[in-house]
C-alpha cells in the first residue's frame, strides 16, 4: 500500500510540475545527448525561451529534443547539434513541452 501511495504522489508531483521522462532514440543531439540516454524535462514558460537552449518539442506525433536556433513571433526554429544535413524544422511556441533538467547517460 505504501509503495502505491508513493507512486501516486510522485505521479501527481510530475503532473503538477510538468515533469517528463524521455528515452532518446536518435543521435541528432550527439555528443551532448546520445541515443539511449534518459532525459528528465520540466515545463518552461514560453516567455523564458532562449536561443541556444535545448527543448523538448512536439512535432506532429513525435517528440524532438533539439536546440532552439531562432525565434520569430510564435514560430521557433529547432535543429539538432549533430546535424550537417539541415535536420531543422519550425515549430510553434505552443509545441514546447519542456527543457532538460537532467540527462542520465547510458554506457556507450
Amino acid at each position: 500500500m505504501r509503495t502505491v501511495l508513493v507512486a501516486i504522489l510522485i505521479g501527481a508531483a510530475c503532473a503538477l510540475f510538468n515533469v517528463r521522462l524521455s528515452i532518446v532514440d536518435g543521435e541528432s543531439m550527439a555528443p551532448s545527448i546520445r541515443a539511449g540516454d534518459s532525459v528528465v524535462t520540466i515545463g518552461l514558460p514560453t516567455d523564458q525561451l532562449r536561443i541556444g537552449s535545448i527543448l523538448l518539442v512536439r512535432d506532429g506525433e513525435r517528440r524532438l529534443l533539439h536546440r532552439l536556433r531562432a525565434m520569430s513571433g510564435e514560430q521557433l526554429w529547432m535543429q539538432g547539434d549533430a546535424s550537417l544535413s539541415g535536420d531543422s524544422r519550425p515549430v510553434q511556441r505552443s509545441d514546447v513541452l519542456g527543457q532538460p533538467a537532467l540527462v542520465i547517460p547510458t554506457s556507450h
